[in-house]
């Protein structure tokens, strides 16, 4: 677990959570507040890595890239900001790009991978996720959000969990605390996870 990389080496189960700087409209990202207070913490016993993507079509895929390969991680955590009512669990990333400018003022490519399926699932445990308070979503746009997300899924199989949630404007502090407690869902492993958002759903939690 968390092996092969250069932060990864005899290090236990690895959490790799990921945020995005500010971006056109959004000065301060509360994910990469997140993100950064998250970095070097241990979350009962899990050693979590933080690391800030810019929201840049020619960087931001690359520092993706480049973090899986440094930290190798066991679950990769992505988090994005968007108009959302609460905490939302992206099921599906799709292979496609909208026109809204980066930080550059550049679009982002006609798509992301010519060879690539049109959408990819999740593999996170969402249910279990959902269980800590979120919401499920089947619309992870069509910006950086969603293109490090298919990245994430179509190219770093590596990486057993990997998947993308949706936080609202505002204060991090509640994000912060979901993510501390998804952080003890991932542990666990996808399998024991989905038993115990069953067993959490049944009783009402």
């Amino acid at each position: 677990m968390g092996a092969g990389g250069a932060l990864g080496t005899d290090q236990g189960f690895t959490v790799l959570v990921t945020g995005f700087g500010p971006f056109p409209g959004v000065p301060v990202n509360p994910t990469a507040a997140v993100a950064s207070a998250l970095d070097g913490a241990r979350v009962a016993g899990v050693r979590v890595v933080g690391r800030v993507l810019p929201v840049d079509w020619a960087a931001g895929l690359p520092a993706l890239d480049a973090a899986v390969a440094e930290v190798a991680p066991d679950a990769l955590l992505m988090l994005g900001v968007a108009p959302r009512g609460g905490i939302e669990v992206e099921r599906v990333a799709r292979n496609q790009v909208n026109a809204k400018p980066d930080v550059q003022g550049l679009a982002g490519p006609a798509t992301l991978a010519p060879d690539g399926p049109a959408e990819l699932a999740t593999t996170l445990p969402w249910e279990a996720l959902c269980a800590l308070g979120a919401q499920p979503s089947d619309d992870a746009g069509g910006y950086l959000c969603n293109a490090v997300f298919y990245r994430a899924l179509w190219a770093h199989a590596q990486v057993p969990q990997r998947g993308f949630v949706h936080v609202p404007h505002g204060d991090p502090a509640p994000v912060l605390a979901f993510v501390r407690r998804a952080v003890g869902v991932l542990a666990q492993g996808p399998a024991q996870a989905r038993d115990q958002a069953g067993i959490d759903q049944s009783m009402g939690a």
